[in-house]
């Protein structure tokens, strides 16, 4: 449709200009359309960030041991992903601090050990091109003794298109691989040209940067994009590669944390410009941690401890780099038919894996939903339902109706300790069954009970208890100034300043997560009595006093 033509010469208009042919510029096949100027593929770009890159594309700490980050992730149950080099490749970890950070990071479910894939040793570098990211992942598999299912490069450079074709093999031999985070510097790339007086510092350094023209930073590589697939592009194919990419920010502090977090895709005030679900990707260098070089002498623990309790605050999902390239590769690969005006929506596993943990939204109102004869009973602000679990090569079909139920029903949304993955209420047996996935001991609310019930509780096997309900009132309420509201009816209702629920503990083990099913069933009204006398007698008395 074009060509490509690179212009020389006198450029002040186009006749006295030097047109030199480079090829085709636009090529069309029956499925794809390959453009040779990258222009698009920047603009492509931006348009998947998720704020004005304006306000962050000049923020970044450079700078490339310490626990102190660990710790404070394993104490407050937090996610993350530690990259972790291969001493018998890398030159800048020993044995000593590689099997250190093996055995830290391997303790618990929570907590990813990764590869910190290298991309500096050799001239070009080995790790990057040919079969040699495939054999460096093997290897330090094999010497780190875990498998690697995700991985971040570590300086030097990135050779274009040889890196590509060079993940293409990784991800075509080992299937265990969901991604890397490779485009993660903020350079920009251009194809085959190298310039050898861009050159990387540190102790792997004084060695030129492959195929690195531009080592100012550009808007190419904050971590404000969507999560990618790497693709390749010749005149013959496009073709997106099978493992997930993405980009990150570097030791951001308090400011860079909030315009991320703050999401603006505006420059101006005053306009919705907030997307949905947006991914924000952040590393810290725990060498980093309490260096008084940063933060006025506090180091950079505090920064990551704020972007926790603001991700937190926000209510954003924390995830591991592996958990994030699973749960979109499960979205990825599952297939949704709506029907029926979207009030019934087929979602089809057609995988060799069980994918569990995934939510639909219905925009539309509906009182509740079912599949077959059971109700789904995990529905967080009217509208996110969970889907139960999908073994390979199978579907459930979701159908929303306008009738609501006088059941038990589970409003709390999962949180950092507690997924649910299944909840649903059989109204022939009068049964609650909810599936969760924990870590630690946790609390879950199910509301829509009876206030003047008393349930039967089950936890996996242990023994029933009976569980009278609470009934909470805010200030508001208890001093009457919503005396004029009417009262809400139906057990499911609810009421502003008031909560009726069940009070559970669920406990898993202290460092790992763990499947419980908890199944909950009404007392019929004769035990109910001698039931909810037996726990008022067990409860303390009150004395009126705060001691």
């Amino acid at each position: 449709l074009a060509d490509l033509v690179e212009l020389t010469g006198d450029l002040t208009r186009a006749a006295t200009a030097t047109a030199t042919t480079m090829g085709p510029a636009i090529v069309l096949t029956d499925r794809t359309a390959y453009v040779a100027n990258q222009v698009l593929e920047l603009v492509g770009g931006m348009l998947q960030a998720h704020l004005n890159v304006e306000a962050v594309r000049h923020w970044a700490n450079p700078t490339h041991c310490d626990f102190n980050f660990l710790d404070y992730q394993i104490e407050n149950l937090i996610p993350a992903s530690y990259d972790i080099e291969d001493p018998a490749f890398s030159t800048n970890i020993s044995e000593a601090m590689a099997r250190e950070w093996v055995a830290r990071t391997t303790r618990h479910s929570f907590i990813e050990p990764a590869l910190h894939n290298d991309s500096s040793i050799g001239d070009p570098p080995t790790a990057i091109r040919g079969t040699g990211l495939y054999e460096h992942v093997r290897n330090a598999a094999k010497n780190l003794g875990f498998a690697v299912h995700t991985g971040g490069r570590h300086a030097g450079g990135h050779m274009h298109p040889e890196t590509i074709d060079a993940m293409d093999y990784l991800y075509a031999h080992d299937e265990g691989i969901l991604g890397l985070c490779t485009f993660c510097y903020y350079h920009m790339i251009e194809y085959g040209v190298r310039h050898p007086d861009v050159m990387v510092g540190g102790p792997i350094g004084n060695r030129p940067l492959t195929y690195i023209t531009d080592v100012r930073r550009t808007i190419a590589t904050p971590g404000i994009w969507f999560p990618f697939h790497p693709v390749v592009t010749t005149d013959t194919e496009w073709r997106p590669l099978r493992g997930w990419d993405r980009t990150h920010e570097f030791d951001a502090a308090y400011e860079l944390v909030e315009t991320i977090f703050g999401g603006h895709s505006a420059r101006i005030g005053g306009v919705d410009d907030h997307l949905e679900n947006g991914v924000y990707s952040f590393q810290y260098h725990p060498e980093l941690a309490v260096d008084p070089s940063l933060n006025d002498g506090k180091g950079t623990l505090d920064y990551l401890r704020y972007a926790i309790n603001l991700a937190e605050r926000s209510n954003f999902w924390i995830a591991t780099q592996r958990e994030l390239y699973q749960r979109m590769a499960d979205y990825e690969a599952l297939v949704f038919q709506v029907r029926h005006g979207g009030r019934e929506v087929t979602v089809a596993n057609p995988t060799a894996r069980r994918i569990a943990g995934m939510v639909v939204e219905q925009r539309q109102p509906f009182g509740s939903v079912w599949t077959g004869a059971e109700e789904l009973v995990h529905v967080v602000k009217e509208a996110f339902v969970t889907v139960p679990p999908l073994s390979p090569n199978s579907q459930v079909t979701l159908r929303f109706e306008a009738e609501t139920v006088e059941a038990p029903l589970v409003r709390q949304p999962s949180n950092k300790g507690l997924t649910v993955l299944d909840a649903r209420h059989d109204p022939r047996t009068g049964e609650t069954r909810i599936v969760v996935s924990v870590c630690r001991a946790q609390p879950l609310s199910v509301e829509g009970v009876d206030p003047e019930g008393v349930y039967r509780v089950q936890i996996d096997d242990d023994p029933a208890h009976h569980v009278v309900p609470r009934v909470t009132r805010s200030i508001s309420v208890l001093l009457g100034k919503d005396a004029t509201r009417a009262a809400a009816s139906g057990r499911r209702a609810s009421s502003p300043g008031e909560m009726r629920f069940l009070d559970l503990l669920i406990a898993g083990e202290e460092d790992r997560f763990v499947e419980r099913t908890v199944r909950i069933t009404q007392l019929p009204p004769a035990e109910a009595e001698g039931a909810r006398a037996a726990s008022r007698a067990a409860t303390p008395a009150r004395t009126g006093r705060v001691t």
